[in-house]
């Protein structure tokens, strides 16, 4: 997400990243394949994202403040990180 994304800035070194979308105080709420992951703190969603392997990624969205409260109320008050993961084939 680094620098790959305009109004997100990603500070800190491996392991121990933080993650803000333009204007929040606060950690952004974090969705992967549609499961939002309420009231996390940063450890907990630097070590969330870690366990997704790149390769798994199909692609990311990312609401900013405004937009994300029509679809997640109070809790995308901070911006939304939606991982969507690629679907295995049976």
């Amino acid at each position: 997400i680094r620098g790959r994304a305009s109004g997100v800035r990603v500070s800190g070194a491996v392991s121990n990243y933080r993650v803000r979308i333009r204007g929040a105080s606060g950690p952004p709420l974090i969705v992967i394949d549609g499961q939002p992951f309420l009231d996390c703190d940063d450890a907990f969603i630097n070590d969330l994202l870690l366990t997704i392997p790149l390769s798994d990624v199909d692609y990311i969205e990312i609401s900013k403040r405004v937009s994300s409260t029509f679809k997640y109320g109070m809790s995308g008050a901070n911006g939304v990180i939606a991982v969507h993961t690629k679907l295995e084939e049976e």
